[in-house]
């Protein structure tokens, strides 16, 4: 009941009231709506564009590192395979050095080829079985005890090994370095160096040293993922390239990553929680040693974004309302300030005039207005509606009627030439024919009511196009030459005007009616131009004369024979567009000049 007398007390506010509480309501409930729609799906579309950036950002750092790292291995292989290191690791494996200056000097150059051939590289150093160590000059080192002490534990790694970064002691490196282990050993049957997967059984062992902040500079530039973390982790999940002093390290080592990394046979991804952020975690293995690309970023930081959409959102929202409700005063201000002023004056309305009717159903301005001319404007407004839709469906069928009154015989004789031309193997003027036909007929056949105009410059084109039609048909040269002020080229007038008088030209001025030619150079000229506030259009042809009585009479009688229908028609369009104001005046002299001009009202 009280929702029913509130319905009743709203209903019986005025109009300006009415407008302004229910324009307000609809704006806050389609903005509601609106905002709470784009706000989900735009989340939901951000989140999975972010993920599929990752993962395609992950894809790129596995197959860029994996070439890397493939040339990494090869280098190393063609270091093994030069002469120069089977005679030091012949050497090694016999226990002999009295050839160790000498080959110290010797793999100088094969070493610091491998380092500058490769960007992974930062050094090389070489760790024989019995305590030979060599390494490039530059570095200068000795094989001191605490190097012995550092290095020495490479030995118990089988296969090729990655070791964890870590801050080495070793005073030639400023950051910290990730070792590589190849423990190579000779050949049973050959006496060459192979890598060995067992690293106490090898003869000596090459250490390839990394630097990792360059290794980490190298992945964050192929990282197109803001605020991840990518790092290299070997078969068991350990962090590779992650420092242990990192602030993510602890979250790098959690037994739930590890475990889920040593799981891994392909790309993958999946969360973990830790202090009470989630964090997303994308892997993708490398096809050597078990080793796998790591990306890992805080869910909260990858969806930032949304937090802005969420802001802009609600932005606005308010910004809807607010301008809502300020647009609804004015909407209802400017509404009932004309209903006053049509209450003030409901007893000096004039029933001439198109007055619309209202329909009042409760007691506000609007009902004390109709109670005085309900019925009255009702009648009047259905009357000169009916009678302006009478008028207008007349006028679009008589012009849509006299548009369409084409002569089809044009269209026969001219596909039958076609067909001729094709038969006798002219496909250049078959072709042209086809070209020009297809434009004629494009504006012929896309007339409507609605659009009876065009400009001045395509319907010369138009009769261009005719021309050259007639001309490739009959295999004459009938020249067309137009004359318009280039300032009113682009003014226009009611389609299909000249072309009809052009055909009248051809056909009763150029030739007999048995078909002889008669002129031997026909030509024919559009002259348009303006004179105060009237267009003059006139069509002059060379033939053998107007007769001006019989012309007229087929210009102002419609039931004219067939053949001349074509100046009634544009009469009658002209007449139809341009409210009868338009005269037409006949001038001959035959096989010199004959004219018709069209004079109609110059409308912009």
């Amino acid at each position: 009941m009280n929702f029913i007398y509130s319905l009743k007390s709203f209903m019986n506010l005025k109009i300006k009231y009415k407008i302004l509480v229910s324009m307000v309501i609809t704006v806050l409930f389609t903005s509601s709506i609106l905002s709470s729609m784009c706000y989900f799906y735009y989340s939901y579309l951000f989140e999975q564009r972010a993920r599929i950036e990752s993962q395609d950002s992950l894809s790129i750092i596995t197959s860029s590192l994996e070439n890397d790292i493939n040339k990494l291995y090869k280098d190393v292989s063609y270091f093994v395979t030069d002469k120069r290191f089977i005679n030091l690791a012949t050497d090694i494996h016999y226990g002999d050095q009295s050839s160790f200056a000498e080959h110290y000097i010797s793999i100088q150059s094969i070493l610091e080829n491998t380092i500058k051939r490769n960007n992974l590289i930062e050094s090389i150093m070489l760790l024989g079985k019995n305590g030979e160590f060599y390494s490039i000059l530059d570095m200068g080192l000795k094989y001191e005890s605490r190097i012995q002490e550092e290095l020495g534990h490479t030995k118990l790694y089988n296969g090729i090994t990655w070791l964890p970064s870590y801050q080495t002691t070793i005073p030639f490196f400023n950051n910290e370095i990730m070792p590589i282990v190849f423990p190579i050993t000779l050949g049973t049957s050959s006496n060459l160096p192979l890598i060995m997967n067992s690293g106490d059984a090898s003869t000596l062992n090459i250490l390839v040293f990394t630097d990792t902040n360059n290794l980490n500079h190298y992945l964050q530039q192929l990282n197109r993922t803001p605020f991840s973390t990518v790092y290299l982790a070997d078969n068991t999940g350990l962090p590779l390239s992650v420092s242990q002093d990192s602030a993510v390290y602890p979250l790098l080592r959690l037994p739930q990553i590890t475990s889920a990394l040593n799981k891994l046979q392909g790309f993958t991804n999946f969360e973990v929680s830790y202090e009470n952020e989630n964090y997303i975690i994308y892997c993708n293995p490398l096809s050597m040693n078990g080793l796998k690309v790591v990306s890992i970023i805080s869910k909260t930081q990858l969806l930032s974004g949304i937090s802005e959409i969420k802001s802009f959102t609600l932005l606005t929202f308010l910004v809807s309302l607010i301008l809502s409700f300020i647009i609804s005063l004015l909407v209802s201000k400017t509404l009932t300030l004309p209903l006053k002023k049509l209450t003030d004056a409901v007893q000096s309305i004039d029933p001439s005039k198109d007055t619309p009717c209202f329909i009042p159903q409760y007691n506000d301005e609007i009902g004390l207005l109709a109670q005085s001319f309900d019925k009255m404007c009702e009648v009047i407004r259905l009357q000169v509606a009916c009678i302006k839709e009478d008028e207008k469906l007349k006028h679009e069928a008589e012009i849509n009627v006299l548009t369409h009154q084409i002569n089809p015989h044009f269209l026969y004789n001219t596909l039958e030439c076609i067909h001729w031309e094709i038969l006798g193997g002219n496909s250049t003027n078959a072709s042209a024919m086809v070209e020009s036909l297809g434009d004629f007929l494009r504006l012929s056949l896309s007339l409507s009511s609605k659009d009876n105009l065009i400009t001045i410059a395509d319907e010369l084109k138009h009769t261009q196009k005719y021309i050259d039609i007639i001309n490739h048909r009959t295999h004459t040269h009938i020249e067309l030459v137009t004359l318009v002020d280039p300032a009113i080229i682009n003014h226009k007038i009611v389609r299909l005007i000249f072309q009809p008088c052009v055909e009248n030209c051809i056909k009763h001025g150029f030739n007999e009616p048995s078909g002889e030619v008669i002129v031997s150079q026909p030509l024919i000229c559009i002259h348009i131009y303006k004179k105060l506030d009237k267009l003059y259009m006139t069509i002059e042809d060379n033939g053998k004369g107007i007769d001006i009585p019989k012309a007229e009479q087929a210009l102002f009688n419609k039931n004219t024979t067939l053949s001349h229908v074509g100046l009634h028609n544009i009469y009658e369009r002209l007449c139809v567009h341009y409210a009868y104001d338009i005269d037409v005046e006949f001038h001959t002299i035959p096989f010199h000049k004959n004219t018709i001009t069209f004079i109609i009202p110059f409308t912009a």
